[in-house]
C-alpha cells in the first residue's frame, strides 16, 4: 500500500541497493534455546533463517501475511532483532579505528522511526561514552538522522564486544545531542 514502504514494487523486485556494498544482514530465528528465537510469531509466520541485505542490496523484504500475499513474497517476521549472522569488527580493533564513540545499549521509541522516510529522533538513557579507547561513564542523549542515509555510509557496520553486550551492535555516524 502507498505510504507503507520506503520502496516501490519495482525496487523490491530489482533488489535495490539500500546500503553500502559491504553491508550484510541475515537472521536466524531457529537457534535452539536462544531467547530471541521463536517457533512462529503472532500472525502465525514461522521462524526462518534468511538474508535481508546482502552486499548492500535488499534480498527479501520483511512482509506480514497480507503484504506478502499481495506482493508475491514469502511472509517474514523480525521477531527479536538479535542476530549473530553479521560480519562484525572486534571491539579492540574498533577502538583503535575510532577512539571516541558512544556505546548505545538501547534506544527509546525505535518503533517510531518513520518507515517511509527513515527519519528519526530517539532518546536514550543507556549510553556509555568512550574516549581515547577508555570507558568514561554513562551519558544521556538524543540521536537523530535518517536510517536509510546511515545504511549508505561506508562506516556503518557492526562491532562485537561480548564482554559488554551479547550480540553485535550496529555502528554508525549520526547527529547526537548529549545531555
Amino acid at each position: 500500500d502507498a505510504g507503507q514502504s520506503r520502496f516501490t514494487l519495482d525496487e523490491l523486485k530489482s533488489h535495490k541497493q539500500i546500503a553500502h556494498d559491504g553491508f550484510n544482514l541475515s537472521y536466524n530465528q531457529l537457534v535452539n534455546m536462544d531467547p530471541y528465537s521463536f517457533k512462529f510469531d503472532g500472525e502465525g509466520i514461522p521462524a526462518q533463517k534468511f538474508e535481508l541485505i546482502k552486499g548492500g542490496k535488499l534480498v527479501d523484504p520483511i512482509c506480514d501475511l497480507k503484504s506478502a500475499h499481495k506482493l508475491g513474497h514469502v511472509p517474514r517476521s523480525l521477531g527479536g532483532l538479535k542476530t549473530n549472522l553479521v560480519q562484525a569488527t572486534e571491539y579492540d580493533e574498533f577502538k583503535k579505528e575510532k577512539p571516541t564513540f558512544l556505546l548505545v545499549f538501547g534506544l527509546l521509541g525505535l518503533h517510531s522511526v518513520n518507515n517511509v522516510t527513515g527519519d528519526f529522533s530517539l532518546p536514550s538513557d543507556n549510553i556509555l561514552l568512550v574516549q581515547d579507547g577508555k570507558i568514561i561513564g554513562p551519558v544521556n542523549g538524543v540521536f537523530s538522522g535518517n536510517f536509510f542515509d546511515i545504511l549508505m555510509q561506508p562506516s556503518t557496520g557492526f562491532v562485537n564486544a561480548p564482554h559488554l553486550f551479547d550480540s553485535p551492535a550496529l555502528t554508525f555516524e549520526t547527529q547526537v545531542t548529549v545531555k
